[in-house]
């Protein structure tokens, strides 16, 4: 898929997550770890259309290809104070219904790319860094409170690159942790 049409579809994707789960009110968790394992379980009719491959900036400046499988994704609020990578309380929550899904028979052979995200508050160069201590923040707790094999999780950054809803850039809907099944 060429790189204009993949972020276009990434773009249409996660945008039409995100506004989804502004119109509930409620972060994709409060569904609890059922839905997001439902959602990481996907639905195998839809895949072929949403497998890409892609590059993804790792940590350190250095890009390594993947092919990730979209119908198998989710967009989670996992909420940090204003410029930290610090889990809240209200993050715990969250992520307590994604590690019990990760950690549910279901999913424990998969590898999952933990992607973070900002809003266009701050520089590219900020940003990214900023996303990426948050993924970082996300993996860590992972591991440490469900027993998540750190082989399993890879956090990188994407800062601004890729916003939920470009139209609204410093908006909070941006500001977001994404899980998506890493196909191979």
């Amino acid at each position: 898929m060429p790189h204009q049409t993949c972020q276009t579809f990434f773009a249409r994707t996660v945008a039409a997550a995100a506004f989804a789960l502004l119109a509930l009110g409620t972060p994709a968790a409060a569904q609890g770890a059922n839905e997001i394992m439902r959602s990481l379980s996907g639905d195998p009719a839809a895949r072929a259309n949403e497998i890409i491959e892609m590059e993804i900036p790792m940590p350190g400046g250095q890009k390594r290809t993947m092919v990730l499988d979209y119908s198998r994704s989710i967009d989670l609020a996992v909420f940090f104070p204003f410029d930290s990578a610090e889990i809240t309380p209200q993050a715990q929550w969250t992520l307590n219904e994604l590690g019990q899904a990760l950690a549910h028979r279901q999913l424990a052979g998969q590898r999952f790319l933990i992607a973070g995200h900002t809003d266009a508050a701050g520089s590219d160069a900020y940003n990214r860094t900023l996303s990426e201590r948050r993924a970082l923040a996300v993996a860590g707790y992972l591991q440490q409170h469900f027993g998540i094999r750190p082989a399993r999780l890879v956090p990188v950054g994407f800062g601004e690159s890729r916003l939920a809803d470009p139209a609204r850039p410093r908006d909070g809907v941006n500001r977001r942790v994404e899980v998506t099944l890493i196909a191979y």
